[in-house]
């Protein structure tokens, strides 16, 4: 190599040593990559292509579909609204007449508002122990003012004792906020705190059950976690017998003591697995025969 070659390389070397500090520098202020606003979109791009089906309607941020009218907001109560519009989780047929449904869990309100649609259904309690979350239901409803008389709603929890308690509330993951934690560890967006009341189960629905005495009860029971405790506050006030179907969601460890619960007060039980690693599934049951509870 020439000695020209030589101190060609060697002013790279000496000019590339100068520039170091700034091309780090420049690299540390690069801004960082935001997150997708909406990383479900994919998936809710696919639901809004599934409600065209039904010639859904829409206009500053409602969804008219099947009769009725639903708020997406936040953005991933569209995927409610996949459960119970087009998926029809709560759907089932009645062959006895009129019958009333308690819903707990109520979270946005469509499964209410869906359900106080049929004209079967004499009435819909609605359950929903967070604030927030309970003012978009009781937006929902108002925007469906034709069902508000056939919807009451209530802003607590259901459990197996009267408590007041403290949960973490994501609005990013407002399907998910449980009175269990069970996914907290889901949340992205900003988490804060909310308080929320809990009261005994048997000490509620008895109430319900005793204004309807003799009248067919539809249970829907989607609580992250707050189930078990439910189902057995109803068990052990012998409280099974006042209803005749369930469609109940499991969540964080397997359904066994539901479904033996269930079986005892003479409900005939179909559970099927959602999420195997976030043992979640659902259980779906029919009163046969009155059982011993």
């Amino acid at each position: 190599m020439g000695i020209q070659q030589l101190a060609r390389n060697a002013g790279r070397y000496i000019k590339d040593l100068l520039l170091l500090p700034l091309n780090v520098r420049q690299l540390i202020e690069l801004p960082a990559k935001s997150p997708p606003t909406n990383p479900f979109e994919g998936l809710h791009q696919n639901i809004r292509d599934s409600l065209k089906t039904l010639k859904a309607e829409y206009s500053e941020g409602l969804v008219r579909v099947d009769g009725a009218n639903y708020i997406i907001n936040p953005t991933r109560t569209i995927e409610t609204l996949n459960e119970v519009v087009l998926r029809r989780d709560y759907d089932f047929a009645w062959p006895s007449g009129r019958y009333v449904v308690i819903d707990i869990g109520m979270n946005v309100g469509f499964a209410t508002i869906c359900k106080a649609r049929d004209p079967n259904v004499i009435h819909v309690y609605g359950f929903e122990p967070l604030a927030p979350t309970y003012n978009l239901a009781r937006r929902n409803i108002e925007v469906n003012p034709e069902l508000a008389h056939k919807i009451t709603s209530f802003n607590i929890g259901l459990a197996d004792a009267e408590s007041l308690m403290e949960i973490k509330y994501c609005e990013n993951e407002i399907m998910s906020v449980s009175s269990e934690g069970t996914f907290d560890d889901c949340f992205w967006g900003e988490v804060r705190t909310e308080t929320i009341a809990i009261k005994p189960a048997a000490k509620i629905l008895g109430e319900i059950f005793a204004k309807h005495n003799g009248v067919p009860i539809f249970l829907k029971c989607d609580c992250e976690g707050a189930e078990f405790k439910i189902f057995s506050s109803l068990y052990e006030h012998g409280l099974m017998d006042q209803i005749s179907v369930i469609v109940v969601e499991w969540h964080g460890r397997p359904p066994d003591e539901i479904i033996n619960m269930l079986t005892a007060a003479g409900f005939s039980c179909f559970s099927q697995v959602i999420n195997i690693a976030r043992n979640v599934g659902i259980i779906r049951a029919v009163r046969m025969v009155s059982g011993a509870h």
